[in-house]
Parts: C-alpha cells; sequence; structure tokens
C-alpha cells in the first residue's frame, strides 16, 4: 500500500445515540469512507480510541470492524505496525446508507430548481480551487465505469455500481471548492437527487456515464462554457427522468439571473 497505508487517519468520529448498535457504527464508519473523509490506505484509529470517539462499546465495535472486513472494506493486519486499515470503498449494497427518506413530489421539484440554481456556481468555484488530489480523487471514483462504457445493458449491480459513483462524484465535486458550507449543500443536493438519478441512469445509462467523463475533462480544461453545456444536459436528464416516473410536467420558466449564466 506503500508510504499513505502507515498514516492513521486525523478524521474524528463523533459519538453515535445508539452506543450499543453494531450497525450505527457500520453507518458512520461506511459514511465516512465514502464521503472521502477517511481514505483508502489510511489505518483506523485504535479500537480504545475509535469506541470512545463514537461513544459506543468494543463489542459492538468489533461486530461491525468484522462486518465491514467481510465486506472487503476494512483489513486487520497482525504486527508493531498492524491494525484495521480501508482497503476499499463501500460495495454497492450499501449505497441504501447514503439516501435520505423518499421526498414528497413537491420536495423533488425544489431539489431539481435548487440544483440548477446552485450547481453551475458551486462547480465554476471548483475550477478556481480545486486540488491535483482532488482531481485524483474524481478520477479514482469514475475509474470502476471505465469498463460499463459502450455496454449495451448494464446489470442490476452495474447500475448500482454505476449510482454509487455518480453520487460519490457530485458530493466530491462540492468538496473540491474546500468551502465546508458549499460541501454540505453539494452533499444534501446529491443525496436528495438520487431517487431521480436512478430513474434517469436506467432510462439511458450510456448518457449517464459520459456526463460524468465529459464534467472531469471539462473541469481539467477549465472549459467553463462546455462546463455549463454539459450541466444543462445533466440537468436535463434528471427533470425528463422526473417528468417520466410521475406523470408530471416541470415549471421551466428560468429565472432571469439563470438565463444570463447559460448565455455566457
Amino acid at each position: 500500500m506503500g508510504k499513505r497505508a502507515e498514516q492513521t487517519t486525523h478524521h474524528v468520529f463523533k459519538p453515535i445515540d445508539l452506543k450499543r448498535s453494531a450497525d450505527f457504527v457500520v453507518d458512520v464508519i461506511a459514511k465516512a469512507i465514502f464521503f472521502g473523509q477517511v481514505l483508502v490506505g489510511e489505518k483506523l484509529p485504535s479500537e480504545q480510541i475509535l469506541a470512545r470517539q463514537l461513544g459506543t462499546n468494543r463489542s459492538a465495535l468489533r461486530e461491525a470492524l468484522k462486518r465491514m472486513e467481510g465486506d472487503g472494506i476494512l483489513e486487520t493486519r497482525a504486527g508493531a505496525a498492524g491494525g484495521t486499515f480501508v482497503t476499499g470503498r463501500p460495495p454497492s449494497s450499501y449505497i441504501q446508507m447514503f439516501l435520505p427518506a423518499p421526498a414528497e413530489i413537491h420536495d423533488f421539484v425544489e431539489i431539481l430548481i435548487s440544483r440548477r440554481a446552485l450547481e453551475p456556481q458551486i462547480v465554476e468555484l471548483a475550477v478556481n480551487r480545486a486540488t491535483a488530489s482532488d482531481y485524483a480523487r474524481l478520477h479514482e471514483i469514475l475509474a470502476p465505469l471505465k469498463e460499463l462504457r459502450g455496454k449495451a445493458e448494464l446489470s442490476e449491480d452495474e447500475v448500482e455500481l454505476l449510482s454509487m459513483a455518480a453520487l460519490q462524484f457530485n458530493m466530491a465535486l462540492g468538496q473540491t471548492t474546500h468551502i465546508g458550507f458549499l460541501e454540505t449543500i453539494m452533499q444534501v443536493l446529491a443525496q436528495q437527487i438520487e431517487p431521480v438519478r436512478r430513474e434517469a441512469v436506467l432510462g439511458n445509462p450510456q448518457a449517464s456515464i459520459e456526463t460524468l467523463f465529459d464534467t472531469l475533462a471539462a473541469l481539467e480544461a477549465a472549459d467553463l462554457p462546455r462546463i455549463r453545456a454539459i450541466l444543462e444536459q445533466r440537468f436535463q436528464y434528471l427533470e425528463e427522468a422526473w417528468e417520466a416516473s410521475t406523470g408530471r410536467k416541470l415549471w421551466r420558466d428560468t429565472p432571469q439571473f439563470l438565463q444570463r449564466q447559460i448565455a455566457k
């Protein structure tokens, strides 16, 4: 694993409410890895420290770590330089952990409008503030999708993989701004929109895959007109998927300030 494998993560886990629940321990640690707060290759704190950070008991913690090791996320190594290491991201079967409760129809409308209003500005900030490690993270997220490009049909597992990558990619875009509040906004928008995105993925998986790769290429080239065009395309996919799944039409009277942005 190299030098990073010897580095203990600096992330501090917050206490959870149900102290005896291994399920909640899995949820907290998996989310920290999924959101990039804990990186693949990093070492978790010792059991004693981790149990104290989470406010849980050692028995529940060990059960959770064992479960995650079985799922290929963690690995326990013996010896003086041993410990529990992160060896992989949560598999697609974990995706339900990262989704909110189903939203009402009017909530989705507000979410779609909010994303159209906010995401272009956040992505433009990302162009100016993203670091080499940010781009490496985005490439890492999309790497598993390379094998899916051009496939006529995706299996159920491959659809889950695509949904997971799209969710991670959109939240990572917020992280590239290095502004905590904007990271939170993108995380909330990405999570809330996920049920609609899944409909869009099922309707046209290759278009979903290509827009992700196109977005990353435009970001790296700092091509703002191209970024705006790709985002507009992504918004249309989501809105059309919502309309197809609900049988309702979205109001598309674009605010004047957004018209100016699109026209640039």
